[in-house]
């Protein structure tokens, strides 16, 4: 995903915490696939919607304090990158309904 300029470095205070993939298109379904580590073509310059496809972090417990300065960045990031892109979306499992819910943030 580094070569395909899809990876957003997590970085606080000069130090990588985690990364986020994603994909840029507009087929919601070309996206879940069976082997989750599997780099797909997306549409760069023509898709609407940014989606996440993997949020890993460090699991340290100051993580959430800087959730929102990380959203923020990110979303600029995809904003200047991807001029055409309207929305970001991804899925997230929730273990009471035992399937992802899926969230849409429009800009």
């Amino acid at each position: 995903m580094g070569q395909k300029d899809r990876l957003f470095l997590i970085q606080i205070n000069n130090e990588a915490i985690g990364f986020i993939t994603f994909y840029i298109g507009d087929d919601k379904n070309k996206y879940i696939r069976k082997d989750m580590w599997s780099v797909l073509e997306d549409e760069p310059n023509t898709g609407k919607t940014c989606f996440i496809d993997h949020l890993i972090t460090n699991h340290n417990r100051n993580n959430p304090i800087f959730s929102f300065i990380v959203w923020k960045e990110f979303k600029r990031y995809i904003k200047n990158r991807f001029r055409q892109v309207e929305q970001i979306q991804w899925n997230r499992f929730n273990w009471k309904k035992e399937k992802s819910d899926v969230y849409i943030k429009n800009y």
